[in-house]
């Protein structure tokens, strides 16, 4: 059965960094089912590491990316 109050999405702690420069620094955050999450911020802001963790096309250094799929770099 599937939980309605589960997160649709849920990120916890994603890191991943630009050689020696974070691009994205521990960030954690829960969309709830049935709603819409944008994300807005200047260029070289890693908008598109984000999402692009979040489809699961990059190897995190470190975080968790919905629930149940953990994924965790070298």
């Amino acid at each position: 059965m599937h939980d309605l109050l589960a997160p649709a999405i849920e990120v916890a702690d994603l890191t991943q960094r630009s050689g020696p420069v974070p691009a994205v620094d521990r960030l954690s955050l829960s969309v709830p089912p049935g709603t819409s999450c944008g994300i807005a911020g200047p260029n070289d802001a890693a908008k598109t590491t984000t999402l692009t963790a979040i489809r699961g096309l990059l190897e995190l250094e470190l975080g968790v990316v919905a629930p149940g799929r953990s994924r965790r770099g070298p």
